[in-house]
């Protein structure tokens, strides 16, 4: 499942499992001056979630590897 919207000109959208309680290992990219966001979420080796703001690209590929290894 994914979500996506478009909040004060940015656009955040997220996939798969966001590990709330931050109990997986995760990657995250953030510069404010660019008004980007990626945080990636993993477990085991394998890629559960992910969250992007700001620069989306890469979206549909993430989405379809959550989907293989989720």
């Amino acid at each position: 499942m994914s979500h996506q919207l478009k909040v004060a000109g940015i656009v955040p959208v997220s996939v798969g499992e966001i590990d709330p309680r931050r109990e997986w290992g995760e990657e995250v990219v953030q510069d404010r001056q660019a008004r980007v966001y990626r945080r990636l979420v993993g477990d085991d080796g394998c890629l559960k979630g992910a969250i992007l703001a700001g620069d989306i690209s890469g979206f549909v590929d993430l989405e379809e590897q959550i989907a293989r290894e989720g």
